[in-house]
């Protein structure tokens, strides 16, 4: 498994463009809306799923 977090100028309020993620790996972002970690997964069969932690 391979491990990016995209990284501009400070964390992005939006999660990764779903064909820029390969297979395999995942992308972390930070969701200021709702107050929230998030990782975005492709799975190598190309499944998405994104886990989300709450920041309290």
């Amino acid at each position: 498994m391979r491990w990016w977090v995209r990284h501009v100028g400070g964390w992005t309020p939006t999660g990764p463009v779903d064909a820029d993620l390969d297979p395999g790996s995942v992308s972390l972002y930070l969701d200021t809306a709702s107050h929230a970690l998030k990782a975005r997964v492709k799975y190598p069969n190309g499944t998405l799923k994104t886990a989300t932690i709450a920041l309290i």
